[in-house]
C-alpha cells in the first residue's frame, strides 16, 4: 500500500488507514501504545522496496462513538511513521468484521458493535479518524516494567541485590529481575555522598585571638554534682587551643565569656577582636552584645556546617 496526503497537514495524530495489503498495524506514536514490549522489533518493507525497523509492538485502546472501548492488539512501534496504518486481515484474524458498500467501509469488533466508519478517499483509500483513548495514552508513557517495579518496591535497591534476594527464595511470590541498560537517576542521587570539607583551607586568623569560635552544649540529662548541665566551649582559630567551662544555665555564657576574654587577653598578651557563633540565644542577648559593642568586639555568625567544622579541629 502507498498513501499520501494532498497536504502535509491533513496527517493527522488521530488518522488512521485500513489496507488489505498491510500484514501488520503500525503507528509512528509510541505514546499510544500500552503494554509495550521493545522485545518484538522486525523489519517492515514498505512500497518501493524501503525497509524500515519497528522498535516493538503494544497495543492501541481506542474509542467508539458510543463511548465503549476496543482494544487493537499487536501494533508495530515504527519509528518516523508520518501515518497509521490498520491491517484488515489482522483485525479479522482477532474475530472483527469489515464490510464495505457504496464507497464506505464500517469495522465491526468481535461483539458486531459498530466502531469504526470511513468513506473512500480522493486517491482511493479509506481513512479514519479514530478516537485514542487518552487515559490508556497517560498509562503507557508511565507504565513500569516489572525489574523497575521491584526496584522501587524496595526503596530503590541495586539489582544485584535484588537478584540475590531472588537466587536465595527469600522473597515470597515472583520476583522477576532483569538489570536494566540505563541506570535508576534517584538510586544513583541516593547514593551520592556528600563532598568532604577541604583539608587545605587557608588560616585566616593572623594571631591567637583574633577569631575565636564558640558554642553551648545541653541540657544535659544527668547534671555533675555541682547541678552543671550545660558547657561552653572557645576554640581559639589560630592556635587550636580550646577552653572548657562547665555551666548550670545558658544565661551564665556572658559571665564565662568575661571571665575567659580576661583570662586569654592577660595570658597572650593579644586582644579578642572577633567571636563568632551559630547566632544562638545564648550569644544574642541585649547584655551580650552591649558588653561586645563595649569592648570593641565584632559578633559574626556562621553557618552550621562551618561551626560544626571548625569544632572538630
Amino acid at each position: 500500500m502507498a498513501t499520501k496526503s494532498d497536504k502535509e497537514s491533513e496527517v493527522i495524530s488521530y488518522a488512521w488507514y485500513l489496507e488489505t495489503r498491510c500484514s501488520s498495524h503500525m503507528t509512528g506514536k509510541k505514546e499510544w501504545l500500552s503494554e509495550f514490549d521493545d522485545s518484538k522489533k522486525t523489519n517492515v518493507r514498505l512500497a518501493g522496496s524501503i525497509s524500515m525497523k519497528a522498535q516493538g509492538m503494544g497495543n492501541v485502546t481506542i474509542q467508539g462513538k458510543d463511548g465503549k472501548k476496543s482494544v487493537i492488539e499487536k501494533v508495530l512501534y515504527v519509528s518516523g511513521m508520518k501515518c497509521n496504518l490498520l491491517s484488515v486481515g489482522q483485525l479479522i484474524e482477532k474475530g472483527y468484521s469489515i464490510t464495505i458498500e457504496n464507497d464506505t467501509l464500517k469495522m465491526y469488533n468481535p461483539e458486531k458493535k459498530l466502531i469504526v466508519q470511513s468513506n473512500l478517499t480522493k486517491n482511493r483509500t479509506f481513512k479514519a479518524s479514530i478516537v485514542i483513548k487518552e487515559e490508556m495514552c497517560y498509562k503507557a508513557s508511565v507504565k513500569d516494567d516489572e525489574s523497575e517495579l521491584w526496584h522501587k518496591r524496595y526503596g530503590h535497591l541495586n539489582y544485584i541485590s535484588l537478584c540475590l534476594l531472588k537466587s536465595k527464595n527469600m522473597v515470597i511470590g515472583e520476583l522477576n529481575v532483569k538489570i536494566p541498560e540505563k541506570s535508576c537517576s534517584i538510586y544513583l542521587v541516593g547514593k551520592h555522598s556528600r563532598s568532604a570539607f577541604k583539608s587545605d583551607l587557608k588560616m585566616r586568623a593572623k594571631h591567637v585571638l583574633n577569631v575565636v569560635h564558640y558554642d553551648i552544649c545541653g541540657p544535659i540529662e544527668f547534671p555533675t554534682y555541682s547541678g552543671n548541665r550545660y558547657f561552653i566551649t572557645f576554640v581559639d582559630e589560630y592556635s587550636r587551643m580550646i577552653w572548657f567551662y562547665l555551666i548550670k544555665a545558658k544565661s551564665d555564657a556572658l559571665k564565662v565569656f568575661q571571665k575567659f576574654k580576661v583570662l586569654a587577653e592577660r595570658q597572650s598578651g593579644m586582644k579578642l577582636k572577633i567571636r563568632r557563633t551559630d547566632g544562638g540565644g545564648g550569644y544574642t542577648s541585649r547584655d551580650f552584645e552591649s558588653y561586645c559593642t563595649s569592648q570593641g568586639i565584632i559578633h559574626e555568625v556562621t553557618t552550621q556546617k562551618i561551626r560544626r567544622c571548625v569544632l572538630a579541629l
